[in-house]
């Protein structure tokens, strides 16, 4: 069950949050990474934050593919050109430029955006009609510019998603993202949802130094001071060990998990 948020709006087949009369218990991350034996009977778990569903937790927790429970609605779809190899770029920039950014950790630069765009070309394209689908959640950011620039300068046939004219229309630039044959991917789980519902079997490119980074742990920043889940100290992560959960996230999707894939790194 999850709360009345997106998930419910945008999805099909969502059981919304029922309330309970069981005591409530907060449910971290470290308890489903560790195993931690759960007392459905006796208690509800509220999830400390949804966001961990995208990452770690739902990885270690889905036993099926995704695309069997988690079906965009009617309405929010794209139908892309079926004559067409369609080919997603998705570019963050907001989050992680703004407040700390953990100094710039997850900035994709453009180097990366042309080689992975002349990697598809010329592996994919050859006498071939194709689109790319160019989406940002930040048009000022460096790297958008410089991509969009080189794909004008280039005469390559490109469109840009919905949410460049309006943020509010993201949910239609992910449904994009979900249904193009090959994407070049961020490290945000905005795309990297979209790689693993939609349309299956598609190829999906990764930045080998933001694979890297993760491989390595190397430091988001330098505040490491701060412990989380202090409600209990037997469920406390010290901030390295936690971040190094996510950077695990990403090493595992090096292994081709068969919902959560990087077919090429670059």
């Amino acid at each position: 069950m999850v709360q009345n948020n997106e998930m419910t709006y945008f999805f099909k087949n969502i059981v919304p949050f029922i309330p309970s009369k069981k005591p409530i218990k907060l449910l971290t991350c470290k308890m489903v990474l560790e195993d931690e034996k759960l007392d459905f009977e006796n208690y509800e778990y509220k999830i400390d934050d949804p966001a961990y569903c995208l990452h770690n937790v739902f990885y270690k927790v889905t036993n099926c593919n995704p695309r069997n429970f988690l079906e965009l609605k009617e309405e929010f779809k794209t139908n892309l050109p079926s004559d067409t190899l369609n080919i997603g770029i998705h570019i963050r920039g907001g989050d992680i430029i703004s407040r700390d950014g953990n100094n710039g950790r997850e900035i994709h630069e453009f180097k990366y955006y042309k080689d992975s765009i002349h990697y598809v070309l010329e592996n994919f394209c050859k006498n071939k009609k194709y689109i790319l689908w160019l989406c940002t959640d930040d048009i000022n950011f460096q790297t958008f510019k410089e991509t969009y620039k080189y794909l004008i300068d280039t005469n390559l046939p490109v469109r840009t998603g919905k949410i460049v004219g309006n943020q509010s229309d993201y949910i239609y630039d992910w449904a994009t993202l979900s249904e193009c044959d090959i994407l070049i991917n961020s490290s945000s789980t905005f795309c990297v949802t979209a790689g693993f519902l939609g349309k299956s079997d598609k190829k999906i490119i990764h930045s080998k130094k933001w694979l890297d980074k993760n491989i390595n742990h190397e430091p988001w920043n330098n505040n490491i001071s701060v412990t989380f889940f202090s409600m209990r100290p037997d469920r406390e992560y010290s901030l390295i060990d936690y971040r190094k959960k996510y950077d695990d996230f990403w090493i595992n999707i090096l292994k081709n998990n068969n919902w959560y894939f990087c077919n090429k790194n670059i």
